[in-house]
């Protein structure tokens, strides 16, 4: 369930729904490594909101900017030195 208060701009996650999900996944087999959202004309780069929100350095963020015309660019970063860094995910 999306919590933000201007939700044409901004998409924030209950972070209760994202504990429970954690609690659940470390029971097994699956596991949580990353997540991933669009940015509705916008560039697929993390936003100010993107850096404050990144609560778990281990978890690999992508990020798809959409315009009218569709996807046009999906990117994939990763923690580095506290800050998210662009890295690039091999597709066989």
């Amino acid at each position: 369930m999306g919590l933000s208060a201007t939700p044409e701009k901004a998409f924030e996650i209950d972070p209760v729904l994202i504990i429970h999900h954690q609690k659940e996944c470390r029971k097994g087999p699956l596991k949580i490594i990353g997540h991933y959202h669009s940015h509705p004309n916008g560039q697929a780069e993390p936003s100010i909101h993107d850096h404050a929100q990144n609560y778990d350095e281990a978890l690999i963020w992508v990020i798809v900017s959409v315009t009218k015309k569709g996807v046009q660019e999906t990117n994939a970063f990763a923690t580095d030195d506290g800050q998210l860094a662009h890295m690039v995910i091999p597709v066989t």
